[in-house]
């Protein structure tokens, strides 16, 4: 009986063995195919990179969303502003296949504006134009009132581009704070009807006032003021000066006031003081 047990349990052992051996290789699990890609997007110009991700796979399908495909494993493509599906089937020569798919935004930065180079000057008085092309320091006397030559930090605006203005400080110390500028003869006003001056306050219906006096003699003199508007805080404004009918040749002097009688403490800025009448 016991030699009986010994040989059906080595039976059992041999019909366990061949089954194992008898398994249908067709049924063998094959590697599972994973598609995916990570993309990065160049702001500047819209271009994408695409770095392919996927596992067990040979071929590639990309589609970008915009009418444009390729078969390449990592690829770029370039976009227009938008919104954009992209997506990847990846497959391989056994049949397996995977879709990977997901959503870009293009939004290429606008470029940034920039500021227009100066137009040349003259501080002579037969064709006077401030405009800042250089540094005009030297020939501006500051009362009160300091002056710098500096970058137009407000130059995206449709009344003043220059790239170079002037800045005014004032102190609140004197009240007649005030820049000079002596000219080199006596202003003409038989063909120049006044002044233009470009102003920059950081507060509304700002005060100016242009003076022009007789160099040897300050008692000499004649004043126009002008009024920024109501809603130009924070803005470029031409201002007009208008002195139409002025004699000509007794004046060989420009004074200029801000807030003039008070004791205001600011910073305004200033560019283009120029002569207007016919052919300005």
């Amino acid at each position: 009986m016991k030699n009986l047990f010994k040989t059906l349990k080595t039976v059992s052992l041999l019909i366990l063995a061949v089954s194992f051996m008898g398994c249908d290789d067709d049924e063998a699990v094959l590697p599972q195919l994973t598609a995916g890609f990570t993309h990065t997007i160049n702001v500047s110009t819209g271009t994408v990179t695409f770095i392919n991700t996927s596992v067990n796979a040979s071929m590639y399908e990309w589609d970008f969303g915009d009418e444009s495909t390729s078969a390449l494993i990592n690829t770029v493509n370039v976009y227009e502003n938008g919104t954009y599906l992209v997506v990847l089937r990846a497959s391989n020569v056994a049949g397996a296949s995977d879709i990977f798919s997901d959503e870009i935004t293009i939004n290429v930065a606008e470029v940034e504006e920039t500021c227009d180079a100066e137009t040349a000057g003259s501080l002579a008085a037969a064709d006077f134009n401030l405009t800042f092309m250089s540094d005009p320091t030297d020939s501006i006397t500051s009362d009160g009132a300091g002056f710098s030559w500096i970058d137009n930090p407000d130059f995206e605006n449709a009344v003043n581009t220059s790239c170079k203005v002037g800045q005014i400080d004032r102190t609140s110390a004197a009240q007649y704070a005030n820049n000079q500028l002596n000219l080199d003869a006596k202003l003409d006003f038989s063909s120049n009807s006044g002044f233009k001056l470009k102003v920059w306050s950081p507060t509304a219906s700002t005060a100016v006032l242009l003076k022009l006096e007789d160099q040897t003699n300050s008692g000499l003199f004649k004043e126009v003021s002008a009024t920024t508007s109501a809603d130009s805080a924070g803005d470029w404004e031409e201002l007009t000066f208008d002195f139409d009918g002025t004699d000509s040749n007794k004046f060989d002097k420009i004074v200029l006031f801000f807030e003039l009688g008070t004791s205001t403490e600011q910073t305004y800025y200033i560019d283009d003081l120029m002569l207007y009448g016919e052919g300005n």
